[in-house]
């Protein structure tokens, strides 16, 4: 490991942090990074490290800092949190528990979804972290959050409380709404205006449809900017299956998380229908002013 100059320590590994809305392919990019090169690993207590934030518990968070910050407007703002809530005892603390990781490689990633409606928090807190967003088009985006709320393995979890999986951006209550898909869409919509907003904090934008087409071109680039490593610590990584066409075809409720592998078989029984040309077209209504600013963003990227 290089050594900080003229103090002769290890150098502190470089903080990757992942952000993207649940669904969009961050756990992918995740896994791309651990499994796939020698030189990033990921030691935070779970996959989000919700602990690590304060996210406990996640849908309704009361730990330091994250916690704190819900906790003080009454869940009004979501899991928002604006870079002036990174004052010294944030900073000394966060640091710390970063300190404190079992660490032995370059580069250490999170990932959280939480993170997009946070980013200049993050950035004030972490200043030389190198942070990568990952967005998803809205069609199949939004199918996927739907699914979440058909497993009946989910129909005793804390989040279902308040009605709304996942990370809540600012007003969430008012986008509470009866029709699954329309709620799904308004969380979409919501925090990926929020990304777009505060996008100047972020180092690399990756769209899930580039990133499958060519996933170890990515995850160089990311070694290269992130902690000038070069090809030699990576694997190969063969292009790898897009599942933005399961809203046509339909789909297994679990997961590709839950999937092993990285590539995994698309002919699983379909549990949640397609949707019909009416609900795809209510989803592009609402969603297409947002992500037309995104596909100029993502094309770039992959160039």
């Amino acid at each position: 490991m290089d050594m900080d100059a003229g103090v002769g320590r290890p150098a502190r590994p470089r903080l990757i942090l992942i952000a993207g809305l649940q669904k969009s392919g961050t756990s992918l990019l995740l896994r791309l990074l651990v499994d796939h090169t020698s030189v990033v690993e990921n030691p935070f207590d779970g996959i989000e490290g919700h602990a690590f934030w304060g996210n406990v518990p996640s849908h309704a968070p009361r730990g330091f800092p994250a916690g704190t910050s819900y906790a003080s407007h009454d869940g009004d703002a979501g899991h928002e949190i604006p870079a002036a809530a990174a004052d010294e005892s944030v900073r000394e603390v966060l640091r710390d528990r970063l300190a404190s990781l079992p660490s032995s490689k370059p580069a250490i990633v999170n990932k959280s979804p939480y993170h997009s409606v946070r980013l200049p928090w993050l950035r004030a807190v972490f200043p030389e972290s190198y942070i990568v967003a990952v967005v998803r088009r809205a069609v199949p985006n939004v199918y996927s959050l739907t699914k979440k709320y058909l497993r009946r393995d989910e129909l005793d979890r804390p989040w279902r409380e308040d009605g709304w999986y996942g990370v809540k951006p600012r007003d969430w209550r008012s986008l509470l709404s009866d029709d699954i898909l329309t709620q799904c869409a308004n969380q979409w919509c919501a925090v990926m205006r929020k990304l777009w907003e505060d996008r100047s904090h972020v180092d690399l934008l990756v769209g899930y449809r580039q990133l499958c087409r060519n996933p170890e071109a990515f995850v160089q680039r990311i070694l290269h900017e992130a902690c000038g490593q070069g090809p030699d610590c990576l694997g190969r990584i063969p292009r790898l299956r897009c599942f933005d066409d399961e809203y046509r075809r339909g789909a297994p409720l679990r997961s590709m998380n839950e999937v092993p592998s990285l590539d995994p078989d698309a002919s699983e029984p379909v549990e949640r229908p397609p949707l019909t040309e009416d609900e795809i077209a209510r989803i592009n209504r609402r969603c297409v002013a947002v992500e037309e600013r995104f596909e100029v963003l993502t094309r770039d990227a992959a160039d």
